[in-house]
């Protein structure tokens, strides 16, 4: 019989390529998280504060 081969590791290129492949959908979901939390959870907090900013009342004395 054929002796069997040992196995052997990957290649450092795919390794690289998994990896960063990787972190590229860690980073997409990350984002994304943000995106639902600030479009969806808190856009209530910040359509108010967005409100505040832009109306504000002040006082003018009259030029006479």
């Amino acid at each position: 019989m054929a002796a069997r081969k040992a196995a052997s590791r990957p290649a450092p290129e795919r390794i690289r390529l998994v990896l960063l492949i990787v972190v590229l959908l860690l980073a997409w979901a990350g984002m994304g998280y943000r995106l639902v939390e600030v479009q969806v959870v808190r856009a209530a907090e910040f359509e108010e504060l967005g409100l505040d900013q832009r109306l504000t009342r002040r006082s003018l004395a009259p030029d006479r």
